[in-house]
């Protein structure tokens, strides 16, 4: 992925990680992951391709705060540190959701 504007960056990484008007992928995984466990065949695979989905979102949702805090520190836009933070508590709480649901 390739952002050069950070305010770009950090909205987008708002919608997934501290979803404000939606629930988000947190939501979406505890919807269709939660048990009971499948027991059809197509069930299975889709919530495997589902787990699979969400676990490649959190490593880019990881990268891109790395490329976040990459960018205030080489822009010396340090007013947008509070905020970044609130982002990363956001992807924490994500990654320990998806760890209970078993998605990574």
């Amino acid at each position: 992925l390739f952002f050069p504007n950070l305010n770009e960056l950090q909205m987008l990484l708002q919608g997934v990680v501290k979803p404000t008007v939606n629930e988000g992928p947190i939501a979406i995984a505890k919807a269709f992951l939660s048990p009971p466990p499948p027991t059809e065949k197509e069930e299975i695979k889709s919530r495997q391709d589902l787990s699979r989905n969400l676990s490649n979102l959190a490593s880019a949702c990881n990268d891109a705060l790395t490329r976040s805090e990459n960018l205030i520190k080489t822009n010396n836009k340090y007013s947008m540190l509070p905020f970044h933070e609130e982002l990363k508590k956001g992807y924490a709480e994500m990654e320990q959701n998806f760890r209970e649901l078993g998605v990574i």
